[in-house]
């Protein structure tokens, strides 16, 4: 067919024809075969432009707020949903979510944008509407998407958190929280990677009472656990007046404080040297013997988190026992001197714990005794403290090592008096309290033999330790 016959042809089939010519430079040869074609097809090459490329155009068209340039857009073909190579994590609908036009979103899902498609790099639009402070309490934009057929339960993509109550949660967003849960918004819809839900994160926000009787009274499950174990009774931070009362009001409402976990609840108290939500527990009927997965007590948790006297006494007064083993036969003694925490006051603490009832020559699995232990941490005051109390001065470990030989052994520490550090006061109180130089260990040494690096005749002599005293 010639040129002549094809300009017999109807527009509509020209159109038709032209679309299927693939190349570019063959639908140009294809308009200049005769003026009529061209004058017929010449938006033909410019509206496949816009197609291909119209998504940089049209997204920037809905960011900027310009109504009849994304109509114009759309009635020159491009696709609703295209992006830009330059904007390919967000589409026009997205930025005018966003931007809350309503009059430019509304044009869109008229043209069919899409709005529950999850991938790498788009969030969907029920979720963009949650974030913009402009519109922090108008929920008019929801409300559109939702006739719209928007999911409120929409999952979650690899480390993104795409659900709309959890977003809004996070947000401290209650107007539009509330707004979701009133349209049937999943109460229990969890972030996959952690299992914690709206009620979760609510109390870890510090958010109000009010926002917790919502979820609450929405159907939220008061006990339902993290991938961690943990209710959101555990996510309260009982240091903030604010969660104290809402730790009172998930009680109320049902809140188990002796969960099988393995946290129990009355353990996440110790960090925050606070001792009224851990009243309010009790009061609750929760366990104060209770043990985590390591056979940890409270008192294992606060003699390795505070080393505070004042707070150990507290807990044994509640009914704590003080000479419960852990899963490697340490009893909280253990925690308290091997405690970063408070190395001035832990000679007064391990005093404290003594006082309570706690044995001084228990063993741990390792065969060391609390006084090796406070050897090996070169802790004068603390070895002083186990002494009077009667520790075993020939206790030998699991390897069958002697106490002076370990604290001999740390020759190389430097002494730090500001962290009750001083190797050379630990060798001086053994030997007073009757440690042998001579006894011969398994190796076949002895400490006198290792001390000699060390020149133990120095330390007995030296005016650091001439104030020691033997015992009476």
């Amino acid at each position: 067919m010639n040129g002549a016959g094809l300009l017999d042809l109807p527009h509509e089939i020209l159109l038709e024809i032209a679309s299927n010519i693939l190349r570019t430079s063959d639908l140009s040869h294809f308009l200049c075969a005769s003026r009529t074609l061209h004058d017929v097809l010449s938006l033909e090459p410019y509206k496949r432009e816009v197609a291909n490329t119209g998504g940089e155009a049209i997204t920037i068209l809905a960011q900027q707020g310009h109504e009849a340039g994304v109509r114009y857009m759309l009635d020159e073909g491009v696709k609703v949903d295209k992006r830009g190579a330059k904007f390919p994590h967000t589409t026009a609908l997205g930025e005018a979510v966003a931007s809350h036009n309503l009059g430019i979103a509304r044009l869109l899902l008229d043209h069919g944008a899409g709005m529950n498609k999850v991938d790498s790099l788009v969030t969907p639009a029920l979720t963009l509407a949650i974030y913009p402070e402009i519109s922090r309490e108008d929920t008019s934009m929801m409300e559109l998407l939702l006739d719209y057929k928007a999911d409120m339960n929409m999952g979650n993509l690899g480390n993104r958190t795409l659900v709309p109550l959890i977003v809004a949660v996070r947000c401290r967003n209650q107007t539009k929280m509330e707004f979701l849960l009133s349209k049937g918004a999943d109460p229990n819809i969890c972030v996959p990677q952690t299992q914690q839900t709206a009620l979760h994160i609510a109390i870890m926000k510090k958010m109000p009472i009010q926002t917790l009787e919502v979820l609450l009274n929405a159907g939220a499950k008061v006990n339902c656990l993290d991938n961690e174990g943990r209710s959101p009774l555990h996510m309260a931070d009982f240091c903030a007046p604010i969660n104290l009362d809402n730790a009172s009001t998930l009680t109320g409402s049902g809140a188990k404080v002796n969960l099988p976990t393995s946290m129990p609840i009355i353990q996440e108290t110790v960090g925050f040297e606070n001792l009224r939500c851990a009243d309010i527990l009790l009061q609750h009927g929760a366990d104060i013997q209770a043990r985590d997965n390591r056979g940890w007590s409270v008192l294992h948790y606060q003699a390795d988190k505070l080393c505070d006297a004042f707070f150990f006494k507290w807990y044994c007064d509640q009914g704590c026992d003080v000479n419960w083993e852990d899963e490697n036969k340490e009893t909280p003694i253990f925690k308290a001197i091997a405690s970063k925490r408070n190395a001035r006051l832990k000679p007064v603490t391990v005093k404290t714990i003594l006082s309570l009832g706690a044995s001084v020559n228990l063993v741990n699995s390792q065969g060391q005794s609390p006084l090796g232990l406070a050897v090996t941490q070169a802790c004068p005051e603390v070895t002083r403290v186990l002494l009077e109390h009667g520790a075993d001065i020939h206790h030998r470990d699991g390897e069958g090592k002697t106490l002076l030989q370990m604290a001999v052994r740390n020759r190389y520490w430097v002494r730090d008096v500001s962290n009750n550090y001083d190797p050379r006061r630990v060798v001086k109180l053994l030997l007073q309290y009757g440690a042998d130089l001579t006894e011969v260990v398994p190796a076949g040494r002895t400490p006198l033999s290792v001390g000699s690096l060390w020149d133990l005749d120095d330390i007995i002599d030296s005016p650091q330790t001439a104030h020691e005293t033997a015992p009476v």
